[in-house]
């Protein structure tokens, strides 16, 4: 089985749903496996039915959950973006960078548009692909 995140807004709220989801699964034969939660008193209902490391509570690296990496300390989403200093830009790498930009939610999608308009503009400038752009 995949991953499968959700969220509330207090700790019975997030508890209720917790124990909805384990009943609806194991209806099917589902085992929840793992969970990952930035407070710890979700769990303790029934840390001691697995062992512990199926528990990773306040976490200090983010951890990636459905394609999206989730600091649970600070309750963040992190993207990467992959940009390397010094390297020229041309309109093949702003293509690249904005290809490899993972965003199934939309959450970047106020840059990348931007980003997106740009590149169309750049196509009117009849442009090579690895031209370097001026700074105008």
């Amino acid at each position: 089985m995949d991953d499968l995140m959700t969220g509330a807004d207090g700790v019975e709220e997030c508890s209720e749903i917790k124990q909805k989801i384990e009943q609806h699964l194991t209806k099917f034969g589902f085992h929840l496996r793992m969970w990952l939660t930035n407070n710890s008193s979700i769990l303790k209902d029934n840390v001691l039915q697995c062992s512990e490391e199926n528990y990773i509570i306040n976490s200090d690296e983010a951890v990636k959950t459905l394609g999206l990496k989730w600091d649970p300390k600070r309750d963040e989403f992190k993207f990467d973006i992959d940009l390397k200093e010094n390297q020229k830009i041309t309109k093949r790498q702003i293509l690249s960078n904005l290809a490899t930009t993972f965003d199934p939610l939309g959450w970047l999608s106020p840059i990348t548009i931007v980003l997106k308009l740009f590149v169309q503009n750049l196509w009117t400038q009849k442009l090579t692909w690895d031209e370097e752009l001026s700074m105008s």
